[in-house]
């Protein structure tokens, strides 16, 4: 992938990582009941948002492992409900497509669309109608990670496209030298075998 398509500088990785844990802590208020009986001390959430969004520092160079912590970690919402690390995951929606095209990026997002079905229900199961509840939340997810991820391959593909084109244009700049270099050659022998016959 080009340098457009991840934060392949210091200062747009602190953003990034920045911005996911403001916003996952925004979205959070604080719950720490579980799903079972008893709750989480009301640090750790916040610990383990910090410590798993530091992962995205290393999003241009090891995406696998950045995809299977922040995965992990967005499975918060099966053991306490309405602690639903989402930020990430809406960017690694993007990061796979971008950087490794719509194809290859599909079991990432296939994965990511898991993490937001368990948020869906993690939210849906305390109101009336849990099962309609959870396909509503999940079709709104479905359809903001899908616009997330075409934004991402056409990404992708203009760095397609912008790759070929260097390509061509190297492998024309070496034919055009190739040529010059043969009629140098050329003009060079045909001179001195005139000059030979002349002699």
């Amino acid at each position: 992938a080009s340098a457009a398509d991840m934060p392949n500088t210091p200062l747009a990785r602190v953003v990034l990582i920045a911005g996911c844990i403001g916003l996952d802590c925004l979205v959070w208020r604080g719950a720490v009941q579980l799903s079972g009986p008893g709750s989480l001390p009301s640090w750790l959430p916040v610990l383990a948002m910090a410590l798993g969004h530091l992962s995205l520092w290393l999003l241009p160079t090891r995406l696998t492992l950045v995809v299977v912590v922040e995965v992990v970690l967005g499975c918060a919402s099966l053991v306490v409900a309405q602690w639903q690390p989402f930020a990430a995951l809406l960017a690694l929606g993007y990061a796979a497509p971008a950087h490794l095209g719509w194809r290859r990026s599909a079991p990432i997002l296939a994965a990511i669309l898991a993490v937001f079905a368990s948020h869906s229900w993690g939210s849906a199961r305390a109101t009336a109608d849990p099962l309609a509840s959870t396909l509503t939340l999940m079709a709104l997810w479905s359809a903001l990670t899908v616009v997330i991820a075409l934004a991402g391959a056409r990404a992708h593909g203009r760095t397609e496209i912008a790759r070929r084109t260097a390509d061509l244009l190297t492998q024309l700049t070496q034919a055009h030298e190739a040529g010059r270099r043969e009629l140098a050659r050329d003009l060079h022998d045909g001179v001195a075998g005139a000059i030979t016959a002349d002699g």
